[in-house]
Order: structure tokens, then C-alpha cells, then sequence
């Protein structure tokens, strides 16, 4: 009975605030939690998601994964395993046999080289399947763009050019986000002859591929 009752608490609120309430550790309330899950997979059908998830996400402190996999289609999470390394999804995969793992359409995640590798060991045609997530490919794309403003930060710093002083947050927005009060000096830094103008605007126009329906759309451009 406590244990319902703490699952109540930790669907509420994270885990630190649940223990807290329950007044248990943070270890025992994630096993709480662990265990919930567990008994949850355990009573469910087996079935082949068309569209897959892929994805690790920080648990505790530190650098410890788990790896977390979805069903696209129906928002539900399908399998958990520890850490994020290759065997982490091999596990998830060899649940189904040749011919069910035949019904997966498509496996969405971040460019992390170990799930790709396994998802091209375990299903047919598997580069045809392997979609790499918008999220964290505009968040790269958003990373190497304030790379390239901290390269040439520095370079026209050491010139006496501040042109690009405080402006780092500015190239984090994309078009429509940038808050009113800012849009003078980004059209005055965009217009001039800057790097991270061109970078910026590179990351930009990327953005207009996720509304194509076909591929040969974005070819003929």
C-alpha cells in the first residue's frame, strides 16, 4: 500500500521532492519508481512499435545514462536499459524475432554512433529507417553556430572590434524568437560581413527542410 501511495507522490513531482514527502532517500524512491516501471513492461503485450524513439537520459549524478526507448505513435515508453552504449538497445531489439523486427518503419534518434550501429545490426534496410531527431540536430547546429562566434569574438577583439561583444545570446534564437527589443542590433550585426552571420543564416535555412514532404523537394533546390 505504501508503495501505490508512492507512486501517486512521484507521478506529481520529481523524485527529490517525493522523497522529501515520503521521507525515504533519493536511492529508495528511484527504486520505488524503478520497480513500478518494471512490474508496468512486465504486464504488457509485446508489440512492434512502427515508429521508435530512441534516447539516453541522465540519471542521478554525474555521467550515468539510461537508455530510454518509445513508441512514437502511442507516447509510451517501451524498454529501459542501463547506460548508453551499444548493447544498452541490442537488448530492446533482440525481444523480437526476425520477422517482428521487420515491422519497424522507422528508429528517431540523436546521432549517437552506438545506436546507430545496433540499429543496423538488428533490422533489414536499416539506413532507409535511421531518422536523426530534429531536436538534437538543430541543437548541434546551434552549438557549432556559437563556435563560430566565439572564434571570431576573439579574433576581433584582439583588433579592438567589439562588434560581437555580448552578443552571444542573440544567435542562440532563431528568426521569429528574437525578442522585439533585440531585433535593431541583429539586423545591424547580420548585415555586416561576419562569419557567425553566415553561420547563423546557414542554420537557419536548414530549418525550412523539415516542412518538405518529399524528397525530391529539398534536391531540387
Amino acid at each position: 500500500m505504501f508503495e501505490r501511495l508512492a507512486i501517486d507522490v512521484l507521478t506529481a513531482c520529481d523524485v527529490a521532492a517525493a522523497a522529501g514527502l515520503l521521507r525515504v532517500s533519493w536511492d529508495e524512491a528511484w527504486h520505488l519508481m524503478d520497480r513500478a516501471v518494471a512490474r508496468g513492461l512486465a504486464a504488457k503485450p509485446l508489440a512492434t512499435p512502427a515508429h521508435v524513439g530512441v534516447d539516453e537520459k541522465s540519471a542521478g549524478q554525474g555521467q550515468d545514462y539510461i537508455t530510454v526507448v518509445c513508441d512514437l505513435d502511442t507516447g509510451t515508453v517501451e524498454y529501459l536499459a542501463d547506460e548508453r552504449r551499444q548493447a544498452s538497445l541490442d537488448g530492446y531489439f533482440e525481444k523480437f524475432t526476425p520477422e517482428q523486427r521487420k515491422q519497424i518503419k522507422a528508429v528517431a534518434m540523436d546521432m549517437w554512433e552506438p545506436f546507430a550501429t545496433s540499429t543496423r545490426e538488428h533490422l533489414t534496410d536499416p539506413d532507409s529507417k535511421i531518422v536523426f531527431d530534429r531536436y538534437h540536430l538543430m541543437g548541434y547546429l546551434t552549438t557549432a553556430v556559437d563556435t563560430v562566434r566565439k572564434t571570431e569574438n576573439k579574433a576581433l577583439a584582439a583588433a579592438g572590434d567589439k562588434s560581437l561583444a555580448g552578443s552571444k545570446y542573440l544567435w542562440l534564437y532563431s528568426a521569429e524568437n528574437l525578442p522585439e527589443r533585440h531585433r535593431d542590433r541583429f539586423a545591424a550585426l547580420r548585415a555586416g560581413d561576419l562569419r557567425t552571420a553566415r553561420a547563423w543564416a546557414i542554420k537557419e535555412s536548414l530549418r525550412h527542410f523539415w516542412s518538405y514532404k518529399r524528397r525530391g523537394s529539398w534536391l531540387s533546390e
